[in-house]
């Protein structure tokens, strides 16, 4: 199916029949068109917030975990995966967690965000500190062993965006006061 009737089928078809869509790729059936996640994902967004209907979060919310699953680029996956937690803490933020719900439920999105954090706090804060001299040192020298530089610097963009998602649920009130994610908070800012 190409693109354009995806979005033709996606107008006009309600949000329960798309989460019934999706469940079968959900359930291992292969997603052969290329971008077709990220077309239903948009459109499921653009309906959400035409209609007001969390089904269609939902449906987006799926379409861009299907995408993040059928990525093989590592930064596109995260890509893809980050819109789906941003856009759950989104919707917990402003009506509240409840388990076991695809988009409402808040374990979903700090269990991504906890696996994320590869580092302590303190070696994250040490790293940015010398980060900006290692790159400026990796761009004036000949190839050699610089792209740790540039891995430490992705590494940490990924952490910081993890700890977007978490000021979110922190201020809403759903980030759980004995979280571990607590003590990165204080530290967002200063990461690149």
């Amino acid at each position: 199916m190409d693109q354009q009737r995806l979005v033709e089928l996606l107008r006009n078809e309600p949000a329960n029949v798309w989460i019934e869509n999706l469940r079968r790729y959900e359930n291992g059936e292969p997603v052969t068109c290329r971008n077709a996640m990220l077309a239903v994902y948009e459109v499921a967004l653009l309906n959400s917030e035409e209609q007001q209907d969390l089904e269609w979060v939902e449906v987006a919310v799926r379409a861009a975990d299907l995408d993040a699953r059928s990525e093989s680029n590592v930064s596109a996956r995260e890509g893809a995966l980050y819109k789906a937690m941003r856009l759950r803490a989104r919707y917990i933020s402003t009506g509240g967690s409840r388990a076991g719900h695809p988009v409402l439920d808040r374990e979903i999105v700090l269990r991504w965000i906890l696996a994320g954090l590869t580092l302590a706090p303190e070696a994250a804060s040490a790293m940015t500190a010398t980060l900006w001299a290692r790159l400026k040192a990796a761009n004036q020298s000949p190839k050699t062993d610089n792209d740790q530089a540039y891995l430490d610097l992705i590494r940490l963009r990924r952490i910081k965006n993890r700890l977007k998602i978490a000021q979110m649920l922190f201020d809403s009130g759903e980030l759980p006061t004995d979280s571990v994610i607590r003590a990165w908070l204080p530290i967002r800012e200063i990461l690149p």
